[in-house]
């Protein structure tokens, strides 16, 4: 009964709450959407993402990059623009970009870089038409999607994102849709964070929540945290397609739970004890030159 303990209150009345009909998807629409995060921080991660692929070897100049999860701002989007891309795509489970926020955002990742100024009108207005159905130029916005068809199929060079895949109700819908649009010899780099964000009293402690109490803590939402592995995630893109280049994973033992402290969940007994210790993951991914 120690995971009894181990739950905060809130996000469990929050996932029971969003069992009751209409109460959740209200709330939903009126909170406020999506994560803030300063400029820099988007133009890091695409910056990141790259460095990944670099590191474990792959040399990539992508001319089309597509963000899983690109939130309230497009600033990584932007940067990749800004960087020499020819086309940004960013493609949400729920609409959180915000028009003016992101025109502040390439005004401020424009001014830093010397740039010509007819280029900077042109990528201005493609930030201005982002998300406008027919008007979109070099970056598009999808939100929300659901059909793998909203992205021409193999035609993106380079696919990224940050914390995001941990959220995925159905990670192997993701893997193939993404394996769709990369082109042969495309790569992708994903950073996962497999902590609980916070619904347990140790970063870790989700692995110790049976599955019918996981349940209610899930209810409804859209989304979630979906409680893979890295070994798991490795094995839904194998199926997929993908041919595994490198794994980065980082352990902390700093507020952690073990498995010789407390039995984990039934789920998670077969695995060793340090994959539950494993507090974010790398995964860099490429689609075969050919199929195999």
């Amino acid at each position: 009964m120690f995971y009894l303990l181990e739950i905060r209150l809130r996000p469990l009345i929050g996932g029971i709450v969003s069992l009751i009909p209409g109460v959740f998807s209200l709330w939903d629409r009126l909170r406020p959407m999506g994560d803030p995060r300063p400029p820099e921080f988007g133009r890091n991660v695409w910056r990141e993402r790259l460095q990944d692929i670099r590191k474990s070897g792959l040399h990539l100049n992508p001319e089309t990059v597509l963000e899983l999860g690109p939130g309230r701002n497009l600033a990584a989007l932007i940067s990749a623009l800004l960087d020499g891309a020819k086309l940004a795509i960013g493609v949400d489970a729920v609409h959180y970009a915000n028009r003016q926020e992101n025109l502040r955002v390439f005004d401020y990742l424009a001014a830093e870089i010397n740039i010509d100024e007819d280029c900077k009108k042109v990528l201005r207005q493609s930030v201005t038409d982002a998300g406008r159905t027919g008007q979109e130029n070099q970056l598009r916005y999808c939100a929300p999607w659901s059909d793998p068809s909203v992205v021409p199929t193999e035609s993106i060079d380079f696919i990224f994102s940050i914390s995001v895949l941990e959220h995925i109700n159905d990670p192997d819908a993701i893997y193939q849709a993404c394996y769709s649009w990369l082109r042969p010899g495309g790569v992708m780099a994903h950073k996962i964070d497999l902590s609980s964000h916070g619904i347990t009293r140790h970063w870790n402690g989700h692995y110790w929540v049976p599955h019918w109490l996981w349940i209610l803590i899930v209810g409804r939402r859209t989304y979630s945290i979906n409680r893979l592995l890295p070994d798991e995630h490795l094995l839904i893109a194998q199926q997929a397609g993908f041919q595994v280049i490198s794994v980065e994973n980082v352990s902390v033992e700093k507020n952690a739970l073990s498995a010789s402290q407390h039995q984990p969940a039934r789920r998670f007994r077969a695995w060793p004890g340090q994959s539950l210790e494993i507090r974010t993951s790398v995964l860099v991914l490429q689609k075969p030159e050919t199929p195999s």
